[in-house]
């Protein structure tokens, strides 16, 4: 990976590259595990299987676009958009759904 060929075992030693992918990987921990745990509630709350399966489907498209957009050198500004707008949307609608079903 980035690190072994870079040769740095902590933090980004200067190397953009290396920054670029600790920021992929840090911004999915930051959005992924709060969605999955709304779709969680969710589904314990009786949500529609195929409305959880939608949210989750959003979710996985979206941090595979954002993360393949801001991998790219130079960044493809369209595809990040695309995936941090499916990764809102699953947020937005799991969000909802637990106030529709009573949260």
């Amino acid at each position: 990976g980035q690190r072994h060929r870079t040769h740095v075992a902590l933090g980004t030693g200067g190397d953009p590259g290396l920054h670029r992918a600790v920021r992929v990987h840090a911004n999915f921990a930051e959005y992924a595990p709060l969605v999955l745990v709304l779709l969680l509630v969710a589904e314990l709350l009786a949500a529609p299987g195929w409305w959880l399966h939608a949210m989750g489907m959003a979710l996985l498209a979206g941090r595979a676009l954002h993360a393949f957009g801001v991998s790219r050198e130079p960044e493809d500004i369209r595809i990040r958009t695309a995936g941090m707008s499916l990764t809102f949307a699953a947020l937005a609608s799991a969000a909802l759904t637990l106030g529709w079903l009573g949260m």
